[in-house]
């Protein structure tokens, strides 16, 4: 996205007359590099910073959550600990210093919903892969318990969860690159010393997991994520003299 304002930038440069007295600061976004150039007569560094840091950097919330393999016991303090990590981001992003540029405090309150958001919803799958745990947990993700709700149906049937299993399995694989192999691999699962509660998680974990992210926030307000970020560093590039280093 960042490359896409590369143009933009440089019109900036070109536009904006210099000033000896101005002072350059760097922000490193996601690709690129920007050096923002600005009157500190007039603007307060932290100010810049903060904003820039927001607007072409990574200063604003967005769910850091562990990965962990199917293999591995979680426990609640694992559950709690991933969660407050998660959300690490949501404290810095509050304690910005925003210039007021419409929009941005709004962009920054969804990012932090959105981050919450996603947040819950990886404790509520963490505790749901807890041994022994209900099912049922899984519902508490209200947005996505209509349409997900046959793979909870299926891990409360455990007599017949293999058998359902196997069918997810088939239907995960139909799109793969190599269907027989996908499936072999998969099924291998069925082989290990405990098996049942693999199974369970790779349902939680794969099946349930998939079918759910659909509803997350984050998910569903990409598109607009993404034309209110360029709206922004169109807004903030007209005001600032910037300069983009972009990886190849």
């Amino acid at each position: 996205m960042m490359r896409a304002f590369v143009s933009t930038v440089l019109l900036g440069l070109a536009m904006a007359p210099a000033d000896g007295a101005d002072r350059t600061i760097t922000v490193d976004g996601e690709a690129c590099s920007f050096k923002v150039r600005f009157d500190p007569a007039k603007f307060k560094e932290k100010q810049v910073r903060d904003t820039a840091g927001a607007i072409l950097g990574s200063g604003l919330p967005y769910p850091d959550f562990a990965v962990h393999p199917t293999t591995e016991t979680l426990t609640l303090d694992i559950v709690a600990a991933d969660q407050a990590a998660c959300l690490k981001s949501v404290g810095p992003s509050r304690g910005l210093d925003l210039l007021d540029i419409p929009g941005l405090a709004e962009f920054r309150a969804r990012k932090t919903e959105q981050t919450i958001d996603t947040c819950a919803f990886e404790a509520i799958k963490g505790r749901a892969l807890i041994p022994g745990a209900s099912p049922k947990i899984l519902v508490e993700h209200a947005a996505s318990a209509k349409t997900c709700g046959h793979f909870v149906a299926a891990l409360e049937n455990r007599a017949g969860l293999r058998t359902a299993w196997r069918e997810f399995v088939g239907k995960r694989c139909v799109d793969n690159s190599d269907p027989a192999r996908c499936r072999k691999e998969s099924l291998a699962l069925e082989q290990k010393p405990d098996a049942d509660e693999l199974i369970r998680r790779d349902v939680i974990g794969f099946d349930w997991t998939n079918c759910a992210i659909e509803f997350l926030t984050l998910n569903q307000e990409r598109e607009r994520d993404e034309a209110t970020r360029e709206a922004l560093q169109k807004e903030f590039m007209r005001r600032f003299k910037t300069k983009a280093n972009c990886d190849d």
